[in-house]
C-alpha cells in the first residue's frame, strides 16, 4: 500500500515537471491546458505500474515457491 502511495506521488509529481519541461505559458493558455490533468494522468501510470510490479513479484514468489517443493 505504501508503495502504491510513493508511486503515485512520484509519478504526479513527474507529471507536473514534464508538463512545465514541454509547455511554455503561451501555448498552455491558448489551448486552455491544465497541470492537474497531466499530475492525474502521470499518478494512474504510477498505479498502473504499481499494480504490474506486484503481480509479476508474486508470480515469481509462487514460481520459487514451486521450485522449492
Amino acid at each position: 500500500m505504501m508503495r502504491t502511495f510513493i508511486y503515485m506521488i512520484g509519478f504526479g509529481w513527474g507529471g507536473l515537471w514534464v508538463f512545465d519541461l514541454n509547455y511554455n505559458p503561451y501555448f498552455v493558455n491558448g489551448y486552455h491546458l491544465n497541470r492537474i490533468t497531466s499530475i492525474w494522468i502521470f499518478a494512474i501510470a504510477g498505479l498502473v505500474y504499481t499494480l504490474v510490479e506486484n503481480k509479476i513479484w508474486r508470480k515469481g514468489q509462487m514460481q520459487n515457491k514451486q521450485k522449492a517443493t
